[in-house]
């Protein structure tokens, strides 16, 4: 769902998101900081994390740990990213002919207290 990042956008986010024939079960936030704002307004909502859904972000910040609840966050080591992105840059300016890289930095799944496990769904045979 596309809206304005401000809480009345995302209000309609949840509203539109729970009154769907099949609401989510979990949500993926692309920043931990949004994840805040997110879990802030399920409650307004009275949506409950994780009872009513899960959710998961990215970044592992210090405040990801001490919210309520405890965020399920991907760490993806951002300091080690803007080493090997420093390196690939200075390698470009030092050698304009420098090939482009691809560099993957390995990543952590941080499990906490947003998230919990669903059952298996049904299936009509």
């Amino acid at each position: 769902i596309h809206t304005e990042f401000l809480k009345s956008g995302g209000q309609q986010a949840v509203n539109e998101l729970f009154s769907l024939p099949e609401p989510p079960t979990g949500l993926v936030i692309a920043d931990d900081l949004m994840s805040i704002g997110v879990v802030n307004m399920l409650e307004e909502c009275n949506k409950r994390v994780p009872d009513d859904i899960s959710i998961v972000s990215f970044n592992n910040v210090y405040l990801s740990e001490i919210t309520r609840p405890p965020l399920t966050t991907v760490d993806i080591h951002i300091y080690e990213l803007g080493v090997q992105a420093a390196k690939c840059l200075i390698a470009k300016v030092k050698d304009k002919s420098e090939p482009a890289k691809r560099i993957i930095v390995p990543f952590d799944i941080k499990y906490r207290s947003s998230t919990k496990e669903n059952e298996a769904p049904t299936r009509n045979v």
